[in-house]
């Protein structure tokens, strides 16, 4: 189940695709979405143990429900 769906959408062949760009666009919706500390320290925790593409790609449709196309 999606804790924040956003509705948005990524080409991973674009350069959205890229993961530095991925963990900036977390990082920005957390702070658009108001999280509480609890939520932010524990999406931190899970982003930290996220040592593949994939894993990020996971966490971020878990949290907010990013839609990945093109892969």
């Amino acid at each position: 189940m999606v804790k924040y769906p956003t509705g948005i959408v990524i080409d991973l062949k674009s350069p959205q695709g890229n993961v530095f760009y991925l963990i900036g666009l977390a990082n920005r919706l957390i702070r658009e979405l108001g999280l509480s500390a609890e939520e932010i320290t524990e999406f931190k925790q899970e982003q930290a143990s996220a040592t593949t593409y994939q894993t990020h790609l996971t966490l971020l449709h878990k949290w907010f429900g990013i839609v990945f196309v093109g892969e």
